[in-house]
């Protein structure tokens, strides 16, 4: 049909035929307007078949298919020049295989550098929403953080994703298996201070009785003097945005970050296998999780020594082993220090609503 078309790129007339259409038909045929048909005559890239006497532009049905053709590689973003060139040359000749070859190089470095834009674009609209507060309920206060007991686990995982539900979960059975849970909310430590996309050291704590450090091999999470603490309902994709809003509130109060980052779950979803949590702190909806972040902090000029303080807590559990509970003399939290399910707070919710701290974070 195209060499037949081509043939025919200056019509005067037509010989009478039952399959020739007017345009307005030919158009409807071709789910395209009439204004497009008569562009691409103009441009010389899809000719009708005929001109009638009256002036009307005449098609063939048969047509339909290379116009189909140049819709797409339109779409494509291929120029008229091109599809010009395109349409002149056999669908399986090596110069038609290298321009669609060509077309796809050009396609794919576009896409790289929409993808640049894109990330550059979240990274502004995360830091202004951090400033102006979009993350709900998100009211910044300062108090101080308990030393807590806890069995823990820590590894640097790929991404806050499946590792870390996993990782809770199995903590959870074992210390049921023990007998030995505290009634307080577990917490996850972010030791890189910072939110990552990949390879977070991390580390998931779920409290147990200050009695049983010893039996069951935990550790105490050490007090901390200060921390910004801020509460919020929704997606875990809110955290990174709620911690940049955090970072910024502290700098304008001159001081900084000293220690790892905890998020505490006061309300969330769980798989419970193996293990039973209070109703109070298992939600079925994400609307209904509650989760709070909080950011140990000290002044500027004291902020590396707290910094080099917290990670000598990694040897706590090592302390509390050789001198036992006893002599360790920190005493057990209350629910409000460590997080406990509190009706009054606000939080952030997993992304499924049956995986204990599944969850997804905005690749930016």
């Amino acid at each position: 049909m195209r060499e037949a078309v081509q043939a025919n790129d200056s019509p005067e007339q037509v010989l009478p035929d039952q399959h020739l259409l007017k345009i307005g038909r030919f158009a409807e045929l071709a789910h395209v307007s009439i204004k497009t048909l008569r562009f691409y005559d103009a441009a010389a890239l899809f000719r009708p078949a005929g001109i009638a006497p009256s002036g009307y532009r005449l098609y063939l049905a048969s047509q339909l298919p290379l116009l189909r053709r140049i819709r797409l590689l339109r779409a494509l973003g291929c120029t008229v020049a091109e599809i010009r060139e395109l349409n002149a040359r056999a669908d399986d000749s090596s110069t038609y295989l290298l321009g669609l070859a060509r077309l796809r190089r050009r396609l794919a470095v576009r896409l790289a550098l929409d993808e640049q834009r894109l990330k550059v674009l979240d990274a502004f609209l995360q830091s202004r929403s951090a400033v102006s507060g979009e993350t709900r309920g998100s009211h910044i206060s300062q108090r101080r953080l308990a030393a807590i007991a806890v069995l823990s686990v820590r590894d640097r995982v790929r991404s806050l994703g499946l590792p870390v539900q996993r990782m809770f979960e199995a903590t959870e059975r074992r210390v049921a298996r023990l007998g030995l849970r505290a009634p307080a909310s577990p917490f996850l430590l972010l030791h890189d201070m910072e939110y990552r996309l990949r390879h977070v050291d991390v580390e998931v704590c779920v409290p147990v009785e200050l009695q049983t450090l010893t039996a069951c091999g935990g550790h105490l999470v050490r007090g901390v003097t200060r921390a910004a603490c801020a509460r919020f309902d929704g997606s875990y994709a809110q955290a990174p945005l709620l911690y940049q809003r955090v970072m910024e509130w502290m700098g304008h109060k001159g001081i900084r970050i000293s220690g790892a980052v905890r998020e505490v779950y006061m309300r969330y979803g769980a798989d419970q296998r193996g293990y039973k949590l209070p109703e109070r702190a298992v939600a079925h909806r994400e609307a209904d999780y509650r989760t709070e972040l909080q950011i140990p902090f000290a002044a500027a000029t004291a902020a590396a020594s707290d910094v080099f303080g917290s990670l000598m807590d990694e040897q706590s559990s090592l302390v509390v082993e050789q001198l036992g509970p006893e002599q360790s003399s920190p005493q057990q939290t209350s629910p409000e220090q460590t997080g406990v399910v509190d009706e009054q707070s606000s939080l952030l919710a997993p992304a499924s609503e049956s995986g204990w701290l599944a969850r997804q974070l905005p690749e930016t």
